[in-house]
């Protein structure tokens, strides 16, 4: 009985760490539910337009692009990356232990060539 609250105890103070954790990603996602919609155009017109420019230029461009849904009455995350938007976080590593370099412009190009058709 003592081994097993013991190992009780363990397990609830793992769980408590783990409350923090998703009261924290909670949090994020809250936050992030009011940027789904600008967002997502700003990442459609990305996958539709931006391929064939550079890197300074896609940044003007997004720069125009998220002042734009504010016009709109579209609200997008200010800090909008393509990378955070269509990708996990896993996909980028699995990219880069197959060689790609970790460059935003270079994951940019990986996640139209994955996202895009």
């Amino acid at each position: 009985a003592t081994v097993r609250l013991g190992r009780a105890e363990k397990l609830m103070g793992g769980l408590g760490g783990e409350a923090v954790r998703w009261q924290k990603a909670s949090e994020i996602l809250q936050a992030d539910i009011g940027f789904v919609v600008g967002n997502i155009i700003i990442a459609g017109g990305f996958i539709a337009y931006i391929g064939p420019f550079t890197a300074s230029f896609r940044k003007q461009l997004i720069t125009t692009w998220l002042s734009e849904t504010g016009t709109c009455g579209l609200h997008s995350d200010p800090a909008w990356t393509l990378e955070r938007v269509l990708t996990e976080p896993s996909d980028v590593r699995e990219w880069g232990l197959q060689g790609l370099p970790g460059d935003p412009l270079s994951i940019e190009k990986a996640i139209v060539c994955t996202r895009g058709r």
